[in-house]
């Protein structure tokens, strides 16, 4: 059940990428490395107020972080619960910021899924004794190659398991932006509701894995 819940949120990383990407901001907001280099940029061309706007997606990314390192250090709440109704509350407020008569910047509409993305990173941060991302897929790309080469060149079944894990991590992601896509081009920006879909599903895992313990 582990893996299959960490394969489903990173169908849900998936849909906030295409969701990030097939906004105003055309800005992927899973990862900071694309906003750091655009926030230095616009440094570079005098452009504060562009630079401003991506400094305030790294404070929100950084603040995801620190919030979800708290609530798994120093509370009782479950980050993982959390984390889904986190998700759900970025995307709704993203949503209402996108609107065509707010006059947020564009990049500013998406500081919620900075921030939630940042929170789901830690939350879901691997399974099966895999350190895994569902959020991004570089290094979840290098680890599924590395593992099926190494099962390949030397038999190891370890190696077997560690190639499928992440292949199967790669191949949810890319659905989910696959739906993403398929409703936001279908139904603009209400079809971003589809996201709710992914985590519903989170949610059920989590209550079949609480009912199994008993």
């Amino acid at each position: 059940m582990d893996g299959w819940l960490h394969y489903c949120m990173s169908a849900m990383g998936g849909f906030f990428g295409a969701f990030a990407l097939m906004s105003a901001a055309e800005r992927f907001a899973n990862a900071q490395t694309g906003n750091l280099l655009d926030m230095m940029i616009h440094l570079a061309d005098g452009n504060a107020a562009e630079m401003l706007a991506r400094l305030g997606a790294l404070i929100m990314y950084i603040a995801g972080l620190v919030a979800a390192d708290l609530v798994d250090r120093h509370t009782g709440i479950c980050g993982r619960k959390l984390s889904l109704w986190v998700d759900a509350g970025g995307l709704l407020l993203s949503m209402a910021l996108m609107r065509a008569e707010s006059p947020v910047h564009p990049v500013a509409a998406l500081y919620p899924v900075f921030f939630v993305t940042a929170f789901q990173w830690t939350s879901y941060g691997g399974a099966r004794g895999f350190s895994s991302a569902s959020l991004f897929s570089t290094n979840n790309l290098k680890q599924c190659v590395t593992g099926w080469t190494e099962y390949f060149v030397t038999g190891d079944p370890k190696m077997k398991e560690k190639g499928a894990f992440y292949l199967f991590t790669l191949l949810f992601f890319m659905l989910g932006a696959l739906y993403g896509a398929t409703v936001l081009r279908r139904w603009a920006l209400p079809g971003a509701l589809a996201g709710l879909l992914p985590l519903g599903i989170a949610r059920i895992m989590l209550f079949i894995k609480e009912k199994n313990r008993i």
